[in-house]
């Protein structure tokens, strides 16, 4: 299996990576390849197809040579480095982007929608937050606050926010979450349903997300096309 959440995995791998030097200082030479790789209950996806995975290693340095694979009706690419300390990222240089023309379906666990009244009608409004992602994304600079820039389009979906406080995200996930520099542009259109304990809303605008995580300014505005209020 290539995740120990992924309830299936398939797809041929093949790789020759030799190790030499120190734990502290170790230097690494060789690759690894995945072709037509297939997951399904992998953490992000309901189920990833066509992925591609080439990897060159070389002194500290790893090279994602490519990365794809679909999701969805959505396809996306992927290529950078990320430098090593010890066996630890210390410098990122990644980029990610959705070619498509539809968006890449992609799901969030750590977002689940909480229940509410309306749950009792709607089973799918207890589920992790799934919408479709259009647009572009790059993480760079020093593992420490590494800058994550880019647009991202949300589609055809229902999310939450913020992170519930009865399913919590990892805390290694939210330690990542806190060093980072953010300079991304979202945007929601066509579908895209915030949902919490009390409200469905419809959403359609744009938010400018700008600053580290603890000072994190948020500039733009949406608008409710459609929604509903529970006073249950």
């Amino acid at each position: 299996s290539f995740s120990q959440e992924g309830k299936q995995a398939k797809g041929p791998v093949e790789g020759l990576l030799q190790i030499k030097g120190t734990l502290e200082d170790p230097l690494l030479h060789g690759s690894l390849r995945v072709t037509n790789g297939e997951i399904l209950g992998a953490h992000y996806f309901r189920q990833l197809r066509s992925g591609t995975l080439w990897l060159e290693f070389e002194g500290d340095t790893v090279t994602i040579k490519d990365l794809r694979g679909k999701s969805g009706d959505g396809e996306f690419r992927g290529s950078g480095t990320i430098t090593l300390s010890g066996f630890v990222p210390s410098q990122y240089d990644v980029k990610l982007e959705v070619v498509s023309p539809k968006g890449v379906e992609v799901q969030v666990p750590e977002l689940a929608i909480p229940e509410s009244p309306l749950a009792k009608r709607f089973k799918f409004l207890t589920t992790a937050s799934r919408v479709d992602v259009r647009g572009h994304v790059a993480l760079r600079g020093p593992a420490e606050s590494p800058t994550f820039s880019g647009e991202g389009i949300f589609s055809n979906g229902h999310f939450t926010f913020p992170p519930s406080h009865k399913h919590p995200p990892p805390a290694a996930l939210m330690e990542w979450f806190r060093r980072v520099y953010w300079d991304v542009n979202l945007k929601f259109l066509d579908g895209a349903w915030f949902e919490n304990e009390l409200v469905q809303a419809n959403v359609i605008g744009q938010l400018a997300l700008k600053g580290p995580s603890d000072k994190l300014q948020v500039n733009g505005g949406l608008d409710i096309t459609e929604g509903k209020i529970s006073y249950l």
